[in-house]
């Protein structure tokens, strides 16, 4: 995008954990509205070209993504618990979004801060029919 001055990037990386694969995808995407929602949606398309689904996490800098139709077959675990991830702005720019084959346990907004964004603790069930299932993940 013309314009910005910080790179971008999706890192997309597999996970084995107790024999089950967990695909993931690490979000940064552009600082405009604008274009971060363009990027997500192009992501989107290419992930689902692959016919993967991946647990997408970090600075989507999106604050309106809780109101967009766009994660269609995810959970957004900002729907799950609401929080504040940008202070500075009042709002969140930060999620994690897990296909609905899985369930948030735990979405937690961390007081200490990384960057001028505060980090998410989510707590994800990778398998909602066992029981002792539960991954926790930092984004």
């Amino acid at each position: 995008n013309t314009g910005e001055t910080e790179p971008r990037s999706i890192l997309c990386f597999d996970v084995e954990i107790d024999s089950t694969l967990f695909k993931f995808a690490n979000i940064h995407f552009a600082n405009r509205e604008e274009w971060a929602k363009n990027q997500l949606e192009e992501f989107l398309r290419f992930v689902h070209s692959r016919g993967e689904k991946r647990i997408l996490a970090g600075d989507f800098n999106l604050f309106k993504l809780p109101q967009y139709d766009l994660l269609d077959g995810y959970r957004l675990s900002y729907k799950h618990t609401a929080y504040e991830s940008y202070p500075k702005d009042g709002g969140s720019l930060d999620y994690v979004a897990i296909p609905n084959e899985l369930a948030f346990v735990q979405v937690e907004l961390l007081e200490e801060y990384l960057s001028d964004h505060k980090a998410l603790l989510v707590n994800i069930d990778g398998n909602p029919k066992r029981e002792d299932s539960n991954e926790t993940l930092r984004s």
